[in-house]
């Protein structure tokens, strides 16, 4: 059995009739933060010098958001498509568009044509090898999609950061985050599977966080000024499950 650490403790809390359980670490924040991932678990973080109480009472304030998180991925993972087998025909869609993707062994630079993605790979018959080559496709397209988007966006934020670094990565909760003082913006690899106006909700998102790091109402006002659509964007958005194709492990749901 997995030893959980000293600063780790399993806890329950009765909400709207339910028994929740949940996973707290006690660390050095300030707050009591809380997070639901994909897979119904409820994590928490909080400070040495608060009480269970304490914990408590603020899972009891935010129930609400718990249960309906809860409840979303419940109904989520009831209509979880089937796992991507990286067979030849398979559908898939990039960018908000539907390709037939196969696989070849003869050297070529991958492309997509029509509605045909081909891939090349040394071995068709590896499936982790022909992941990686989606996956540094993805990984291509999306990169230069961003680059375009994000010299779109800037001018509308360059008096209050300079022009941020951009960094891709599979991500498990978030499809992006924005670190302020640094100037980074790093966006979910997994993007590449969700059409361009979703992205560009994504974008606009994480490049209003350098004006306020919170998601604040001063925050929302921001985005609304910015993209008055972004509620219908989010919408689509997280209309299905986070799309678990390059990853074996990729979990979790954003914003």
């Amino acid at each position: 059995m997995k030893k959980i650490p000293k600063n780790k403790k399993i806890q329950t809390v009765i909400l709207g009739g339910r028994e929740i359980t949940y996973e707290c670490t006690r660390k050095k924040v300030k707050n009591i933060n809380l997070r639901v991932h994909s897979d119904g678990k409820l994590f928490v973080s909080a400070p040495f010098f608060v009480s269970d109480q304490q914990i408590d009472a603020v899972l009891t304030e935010k129930k609400d958001f718990i249960l309906r998180a809860l409840a979303r991925f419940a109904e989520a993972e009831k209509n979880k498509p089937m796992p991507f087998s990286f067979a030849d025909g398979e559908k898939i869609s990039l960018f908000g568009k539907e390709y037939r993707l196969y696989f070849t062994e003869e050297k070529c630079r991958s492309f997509a044509e029509n509605d045909t993605l081909i891939l090349f790979v040394r071995d068709k018959k590896d499936t982790e090898m022909k992941r990686k080559a989606l996956k540094t496709y993805a990984e291509n397209e999306l990169r230069l999609l961003l680059d375009s988007l994000c010299a779109d966006i800037y001018p509308l934020f360059e008096k209050a950061t300079p022009m941020p670094e951009i960094k891709l990565r599979l991500m498990r909760a978030r499809w992006g985050s924005c670190a302020p003082k640094k100037a980074v913006l790093t966006f979910n690899t997994n993007l590449a599977f969700y059409p361009i106006s979703c992205i560009e909700y994504v974008v606009m998102h994480e490049f209003t966080h350098f004006l306020h790091a919170n998601h604040s109402k001063a925050f929302y006002n921001a985005l609304a000024e910015k993209m008055p659509d972004w509620k219908e964007r989010k919408t689509g958005l997280n209309a299905v499950p986070m799309v678990d194709i390059l990853s074996k492990d990729t979990k979790g749901d954003a914003f």
